[in-house]
């Protein structure tokens, strides 16, 4: 490290110094306790010494103010670095072909007083075994709680597939990962990346592929539509409970908030011009100002704020050295006695401002779930459903997340529905608790494929009609639930013709008289109008006959069968799973080939298929046996082919 970025020894604090730092910092006498005392020389033991004196030089200067944040920030990230050095070497990692990557604020050399390390590793040819001995080495150096405590917590969740991925990924894994299932999050996550550890010819290809990922020459436009929804992503899982609180990482206005309006402008223009492709959140600023890509008194705020933010984040941090990011302004710690709310509050409202003006607002227009359990129950539990439903289904329900390769945005749009469907079927003042039920086979049966979650949350009708549906009728809304293939159709309403394969088109006829009868149903449930629903359940027998009919009987006109609709059929009064009633007339004597015909036509209407039987038949061969009929029956004939 050059003698610039270094800062004063500990010698350099005057005994009142010390005494007034260690009043307000547990952490401050506990470490220099340890550093007096101390004889060991154990590789475990001189790595926490080495960092415990280290966090002092930096608390004691952030203390007293005596350098810039930005550069005891610089010193901090340096002792990280060495202490990975260490522990790299004894492990034995340094012999094998694999890189270490530092991400997140140590990346970019910002890291802060009680940080979490974010580390990425990367081999050229994945987790081997030596590999993964040698890694459990390397993290117990660093991790393991000793008598002098731990160095430093490690967290490797930002490596391709998050929790869910290898540990060691290979490079070209990396690579499939990134181009193929990478998310926006991500190539702003890989911005700051710095690789600190491994092989020279390891390192230069995973910098050209990661360079690649970030930066695109030419901007796909779906960018500034995903980082708007990525702000208010995460403000909308950040909810603070308390208005005396501040959070200065993930508050409105805070740290996070300019660090993502800095890297959205680092990758909207590091494809073009490469001075932009820097790890630094201070080069990164001035680039901005040089390209006139921001005035420069937003500039000029952004820094100081961000700096601002940071030192106070190192002032709450240094207390217990834990990883707190929140002043609570009714009962601040003595160090920051000074501070005054509306301060903060001000600065904040302005970044807010700023970062708006690109990525939009942090607050989501779009109502969607509480963001914990607990809240999600007290809000279904304020609309009435039953504990059964709170505490047994619902839990289920939330279990069946998304699977995508676009986890936050599609659970986002899986959220967003399961809240639309709640409100709807509470609004529908019939059974919600039965809506609720349906609802689960239904997301059972798509298994939670987020094309189906998109499609919902973008449809408000069918989640109107789904609601309706699956709380009024168990019939039709377990057909629904359980036939998730049917929803296309339900939604376009379109009528598609059928198969020139008698055997598929008799699954096809099938199909669609459950469609009409889920249609008509939705329909009835709206206007209640009875003579429109017998008006449509009876059109579709009659185009699904005629259909049949045609197909089977081929003979020239004069010599087919003539088809009678008879009762309600026939007076387009037809029900839900009615039967048919109807008579087959012949121009002639009936024939052996009529009869034949006859009885295929009523065999394929009363056949199984996969919508069920497309009609069930109540059938009398020929007019003459007809007459046995009475006259209100026959009054109610209806010629489909005349």
């Amino acid at each position: 490290m050059t003698n610039d970025l270094l800062l004063p020894e500990l010698t350099a604090y005057t005994a009142d110094e010390w005494e007034e730092v260690s009043q307000k910092s547990s952490a401050v006498g506990l470490y220099r306790s340890w550093l007096e005392k101390s004889t060991e020389n154990d590789p475990l033991s001189e790595i926490r010494l080495f960092r415990h004196r280290a966090w002092l030089r930096s608390a004691l200067a952030t203390y007293f103010e005596r350098e810039p944040t930005e550069k005891i920030c610089q010193f901090w990230s340096w002792t990280a670095d060495q202490a990975l050095a260490r522990a790299w070497s004894f492990s034995g990692l340094h012999e094998l072909p694999v890189a270490l990557l530092a991400m997140g604020k140590l990346g970019s050399q910002e890291l802060n007083l009680s940080s979490d390390i974010d580390l990425m590793l990367i081999s050229d040819s994945g987790g081997a075994a030596p590999i993964e001995a040698s890694l459990k080495i390397f993290r117990s150096f660093l991790a393991k709680n000793t008598h002098f405590g731990f160095c430093f917590r490690l967290d490797f969740d930002l490596r391709p597939g998050g929790r869910m991925g290898p540990l060691v990924s290979s490079l070209r894994q990396a690579e499939d990962y990134y181009w193929s299932l990478g998310e926006t999050w991500e190539r702003l996550a890989l911005v700051r990346t710095r690789i600190v550890q491994g092989p020279e010819a390891l390192c230069s290809a995973i910098n050209e592929v990661f360079q690649r990922f970030c930066f695109r020459r030419y901007i796909d436009y779906g960018l500034l539509d995903d980082l708007k929804q990525l702000r208010a992503r995460i403000h909308h899982h950040y909810q603070s409970s308390r208005n005396s609180q501040f959070n200065l990482k993930l508050g409105v206005g805070g740290i996070r908030d300019i660090e993502l309006f800095i890297h959205a402008l680092q990758v909207i223009h590091g494809g073009r011009d490469q001075e932009f492709r820097t790890r630094s959140t201070s080069e990164a600023l001035r680039h901005l100002l040089e390209r006139a890509i921001l005035p420069q008194e937003e500039v000029e705020f952004l820094y100081s704020c961000y700096w601002r933010f940071r030192h106070l984040e190192h002032m709450i941090q240094l207390g217990a050295d834990t990883q707190t990011h929140s002043i609570d302004f009714s009962n601040l710690p003595h160090q920051l006695r000074s501070l005054e709310e509306d301060e903060v509050r001000k600065i904040s409202r302005r970044v807010d401002q700023i970062v708006t003006s690109l990525l939009g607002s942090a607050s989501n227009s779009e109502k969607t779930l509480p963001s914990t359990f607990e809240k999600q129950r007290e809000w279904l539990i304020a609309l009435g459903f039953s504990e059964s439903i709170v505490n047994s289904l619902w839990p289920k329900l939330m279990a069946k997340t998304a699977l995508s390769a676009k986890r936050e945005k599609d659970e986002s749009a899986r959220k967003k529905f399961l809240y639309d469907f709640v409100i709807e079927v509470t609004n529908s003042g019939v059974d919600k608790e039965l809506g609720i039920s349906l609802l689960y086979e239904f997301i059972q049966a798509i298994r939670a494929k987020a094309s189906f979650f998109g499609l919902l949350s973008r449809e408000p009708r069918l989640v109107r009609d789904l609601a309706r549906l699956f709380s009024c009728s168990p019939y039709l809304g377990s057909i629904l639930a359980s036939r998730p293939e049917l929803i296309d159709s339900f939604l376009f309403r379109f009528r598609q013709g059928f198969s020139s394969d008698l055997e598929v088109s008799l699954d096809e006829m099938a199909e669609h008289r459950l469609l009409t009868e889920i249609v008509a149903a939705n329909q009835f449930l709206v206007d209640r109008d009875s003579l429109l629903l017998g008006q449509s359940l009876s059109a579709c027998a009659d185009y699904i006959c005629m259909e049949l009919l045609n197909r089977l009987d081929e003979r020239e006109e004069g010599k087919r069968l003539v088809l009678v609709a008879m009762g309600k059929w026939g007076g387009f009064e037809l029900g839900f799973r009615s039967d048919l009633d109807m008579i087959f007339v012949s121009q002639d004597l009936p024939t052996e080939k009529d009869h034949r015909i006859a009885r295929r036509f009523v065999n394929r209407l009363n056949d199984v298929h996969k919508g069920g039987r497309i009609y069930s038949v109540d059938q009398v061969a020929t007019f003459r046996t007809s007459w046995s009929f009475d006259c209100e029956s026959g009054t109610a004939g209806k010629i489909l082919n005349e």
